[in-house]
């Protein structure tokens, strides 16, 4: 009966594979190669460039995906503290 009970979206991953949550990040480049394989499938109009369009675009979510983290980290860790001491 406890398998009835996990929600997905709602309760922790720790349910079924414990300490995953910190290693997440390492699915990263995975996730990216499928969003390009997938993009690139679709709007390639040939496959002469397509592995090196799906290397490109692999590269460039990964970079725009680690900087909006670092973005967001410098947001929450420095910019917010210093407005609510200036208040």
């Amino acid at each position: 009966m406890t398998g009835f009970g996990y929600r997905p979206f709602i309760d922790p991953i720790d349910a079924l594979i414990p300490a995953i949550h910190q290693w997440w990040f390492l699915l990263l480049p995975l996730f990216a190669l499928f969003m390009a394989m997938a993009y690139r499938g679709v709007k390639a109009p040939g496959l002469r460039r397509y592995w090196r369009g799906v290397g490109k675009l692999t590269f460039q979510i990964i970079v725009g995906i680690t900087a909006l983290s670092l973005a967001g980290h410098l947001l929450v860790q420095v910019v917010v503290p210093a407005l609510g001491a200036m208040s």
